[in-house]
């Protein structure tokens, strides 16, 4: 085996493949080169098939991407939350709410919200044959019993079922989730910087399928630096996408046949999925302070303490059953473990 020294780096040859492959990864290590020019002259002359069409430049890849139809909008934000530059407000150089001013210097946006048309993305998922043999899964996989083991089964898609007949009867029309939740991205450990991505969920798709990476669907990316106070204006063109998923949307079936394949499906969210500040910021109810409890609402009983320095939630003890020796006892209050045990009993007695 054959070593060669290049500014103190050893090369080790012992194939040409391995040789090819190292300097790439040389390439990524100094910045003297250009990484891009070399990696993509040795990936489509060495190692791809003669006559491949690889994009030489990241422009030429995005307009790939573009003809496709899955590239991004973007969408200018005011600085502090208030609109967005579409619509009626398209052409404003300053918000009309704040006053405050839509560019940086030089024409450059302060804020840019970057939105992914969803109805594209569900065309190219019917355009796939393997997934588009799965679009009625949930429907032909539902419990018989009456015991829930998949989504279709819960509540929501049932009371679904029930008031839209009409959507039910296409197993393939969409049942879909919204999740979204604060990020810190480029693993940054900072509580001072939040992005909000937007995540569609497909459960048309078996659960071991839909929850994977590959068939999420990225809706919007809100972006940061801190948390945005009015998250609705955000959700402004997410929400156009559902409503016009709702009307009808025009997909071809390639799990059909010639000549019934072009198909118009419609869509429906079942729900939201988030933690419990997210619950708050998403519905506008209240998820701290006195009433913390959108559920319990003016029925909630807080006080604020001023040894915790934080607000302190009583008479939870109402939530037990009315015999529960615990319920009216005064003194020798039972520790937070059996207080909670008796909590969970009440409930299942309701």
């Amino acid at each position: 085996m054959e070593q060669c020294f290049s500014d103190g780096v050893i090369i080790v040859r012992h194939c040409y493949t391995s040789i090819t492959t190292y300097f790439i990864v040389v390439l990524l290590i100094f910045p003297n080169y250009d990484v891009f020019v070399h990696y993509n002259s040795l990936l489509s002359t060495k190692f791809l098939p003669q006559g491949n069409n690889l994009p030489n430049t990241q422009q030429e890849a995005k307009k790939i991407i573009t003809k496709l139809g899955l590239d991004y909008n973007s969408i200018h934000a005011c600085e502090n939350d208030c609109i967005l530059f579409r619509g009626e407000y398209e052409k404003c150089v300053v918000c009309p709410t704040c006053g405050s001013s839509r560019y940086k210097n030089d024409k450059i946006p302060k804020k840019v919200l970057r939105h992914f048309p969803l109805g594209a993305r569900i065309q190219h998922m019917f355009r796939t044959p393997e997934l588009a043999k799965l679009m009625d899964w949930h429907a032909v996989n539902a419990s018989k019993d009456n015991f829930m083991r998949i989504p279709t089964d819960c509540p929501a898609f049932k009371h679904i079922d029930h008031m839209w007949p009409e959507f039910k009867k296409d197993p393939r029309n969409l049942k879909l989730g919204v999740g979204l939740d604060g990020v810190n991205p480029f693993s940054m450990q900072s509580s001072k910087w939040s992005t909000w991505p937007v995540i569609i969920i497909n459960y048309n798709l078996p659960p071991y399928l839909g929850i994977k990476k590959e068939h999420l669907i990225l809706s919007l990316l809100i972006p940061g630096k801190r948390q945005v106070k009015d998250i609705n204006v955000y959700l402004a063109p997410l929400i156009n996408d559902l409503k016009s998923l709702w009307e009808g949307l025009d997909v071809i079936d390639s799990s059909k046949p010639k000549g019934l394949q072009v198909v118009t499906i419609r869509g429906i969210v079942t729900w939201t999925i988030h933690d419990y500040p997210g619950y708050g910021f998403c519905s506008g109810l209240g998820t701290k302070g006195y009433k913390a409890c959108p559920i319990c609402g003016d029925w909630l009983r807080s006080t604020y303490s001023k040894t915790l320095n934080k607000n302190v939630y009583l008479r939870h003890r109402r939530f037990l059953h009315k015999d529960h020796p615990l319920r009216m006892r005064e003194v020798n209050v039972p520790s937070d473990k059996l207080l909670r045990i008796g909590i969970i009993n009440g409930l299942m007695d309701l």
